[in-house]
């Protein structure tokens, strides 16, 4: 025999379930990331952590969209022309 499908109101509540656990994750990340903050500031690094979260940050998205050299058979000169370029591009950027 096939296999049933499932009632609206069995969907509602799969729904419902799921959109708990998805706020209960949100709560939890919530306080990791105040835990996190909180130490960084204990700590006295709270610049330097920025810059390398925006370091991390930047390449994470540039290895995302394609702009990475890793992997890439440039040259390191013209590897090089492109960092040049970029860094220009985003002079005004923080």
């Amino acid at each position: 025999m096939g296999k049933k499908k499932p009632t609206m109101n069995e969907m509602k509540n799969v729904v419902t379930n799921l959109i708990m656990h998805v706020n209960t994750i949100d709560k939890h990340l919530q306080k990791m990331d105040t835990a996190v903050f909180n130490y960084i500031k204990f700590k006295g690094d709270e610049e330097g952590y920025i810059e390398y979260m925006t370091k991390i940050t930047k390449e994470k998205s540039d290895e995302i969209s394609g702009k990475s050299n890793k992997g890439n058979r440039r040259t390191k000169n013209e590897a090089k022309d492109t960092r040049n370029e970029v860094s220009k591009d985003d002079s005004g950027v923080k």
